[in-house]
């Protein structure tokens, strides 16, 4: 098995406390470390063979999971950090003997970030997996989050988001209001935002261009909504971020 002793000291030790799902990984993608939480309720037999046995990378279930985009920047050395993401729970660390029928679904909030060695050197990527408890409760707004970051690109109503997650629009719309403080469209907007954001920071692509891959239209609309949402307009926003 993979040593871990030329990491930082006494990283394991904090990620052994960390109360929720811990890995990390060699920059090729190999598995070498689990924590506690990682491997629990998983025979010994199948953890001793996942431990430097199992890849991310050439792993076929990641674009099932909408993870792909995420693995490929991790492993680039980016943080990157995914919301609302459903993926097996308990039965994770049984991936070499993977039975989909048999996975405990839940929506998870993965983050990934490159680990330095003591001299400095980016050698592994640690994921946190950590639980959306503050929703769990409310499963149905979960659904119909999940419904709206999977097709932000899309024009969809509240009425196929309602029926994702089998209710009525009317009390849709009344569960977002009382659980998140704003309406379903309004939260479609957010997420296009956050996309918006994200496009504008790549020079190669026109302020424009990023409107329109989001679904919106480059107008004063739409610029007025990206400010509030932002802080800036989508010029300065692109000049203050590449100039970093």
């Amino acid at each position: 098995m993979p040593r871990l002793d030329h990491l930082l000291p006494n990283v394991i030790d904090v990620f052994e406390s960390y109360p929720y799902k811990v890995n990390i990984s060699l920059k090729d993608g190999l598995l070498i470390y689990g924590n506690s939480k990682f491997l629990e309720g998983t025979h010994p037999e199948v953890a001793s063979q996942l431990i430097g046995n199992y890849n991310i990378l050439t792993d076929p279930q990641l674009e099932n999971w909408g993870l792909k985009e995420h693995v490929e920047l991790a492993f680039k050395g980016q943080f990157v950090k995914t919301t609302m993401i459903k993926f097996p729970s308990k039965t994770l660390p049984d991936l070499l003997y993977r039975k989909e029928s048999a996975f405990l679904m839940i929506y998870q909030d993965i983050t990934s970030f490159p680990l330095l060695t003591a001299a400095g050197e980016w050698t592994h990527v640690v994921t946190l997996f950590e639980p959306c408890i503050q929703q769990a409760q409310r499963s149905e707004l979960l659904l119909a989050k999940h419904y709206i970051e999977n097709n932000w690109q899309q024009t969809i109503t509240i009425a196929e988001v309602a029926k994702a997650a089998n209710l009525s629009a009317s009390r849709l719309n009344a569960l977002f209001r009382k659980e998140l403080g704003f309406t379903v469209h309004a939260y479609q907007l957010e997420v296009r935002m956050k996309h918006l954001c994200a496009l504008l920071l790549n020079p190669d692509i026109s302020i424009s261009s990023a409107f329109e891959h989001c679904g919106l239209s480059y107008n004063s609309h739409y610029t007025t909504q990206f400010k509030a949402y932002s802080g800036l307009n989508p010029t300065q926003y692109r000049q203050r971020n590449n100039a970093r």
